[in-house]
């Protein structure tokens, strides 16, 4: 635990761009991969099981869009 704490004091202290750069390219790059796959899963969805999208788009579209 010690070790963990002087590792985040150095990099709040010492600023290492390299690694705020690679971060943040590893999180984009998660992020891309979770919504990519969502939508494979809503294509699939909507080909397989089109009443069950259609049920969920309408409710979506009355929880989301409606005054």
């Amino acid at each position: 635990m010690v070790d963990i704490v002087k590792v985040v004091v150095k990099y709040l202290n010492e600023p290492d761009a390299d690694y705020a750069v690679n971060l943040g390219k590893h999180f984009f790059i998660s992020i891309f991969h979770i919504a990519l796959s969502r939508c494979v899963d809503i294509g699939k969805e909507y080909i397989e099981k089109r009443a069950e999208f259609n049920r969920k788009a309408l409710e979506a579209v009355k929880n989301d869009c409606a005054p």
